[in-house]
């Protein structure tokens, strides 16, 4: 069903709540504007909507790629180790952990919870 959010910039058409919550999350929309549906007339906040009270802006500062840069070196590191003859298994290790690491870090990633 498609919807229409409106601010003080204007107004834009969604086809879906889940596009909205990605909006909010991005920026583009205030928790705080309104929104309706596309005929009708009846606007309302969108933080009043059941499917997007819980959405609110990501992170997506400084902050939040800081581990990539030390990641990306430790793996380097690995892997010049693994060819080494007397440091393999130093470079085996590092990389298991770097594996073991980054699976937490996906599965986290991915237990979102998300509006369908």
């Amino acid at each position: 069903m498609p919807y229409r959010v409106r601010s003080e910039g204007g107004e834009v058409k969604f086809t879906s709540l889940y596009e909205i919550q990605r909006a909010i999350a991005i920026g583009l929309v205030s928790p705080t504007d309104e929104l309706t549906e596309a005929e009708a007339e009846n606007w309302r906040k969108c933080n009043t909507v059941p499917g997007l009270k819980d959405a609110k802006l990501e992170s997506s500062g400084p902050d939040s790629g800081r581990w990539v840069i030390p990641v990306a070196a430790l793996a380097g590191l690995a892997l010049v180790l693994l060819f080494t003859e007397r440091f393999r298994y130093w470079g085996f290790g590092l990389a298991v952990l770097l594996a073991l690491g980054l699976s937490q870090i996906t599965f986290k990633v991915f237990q979102k919870r998300r509006v369908r």
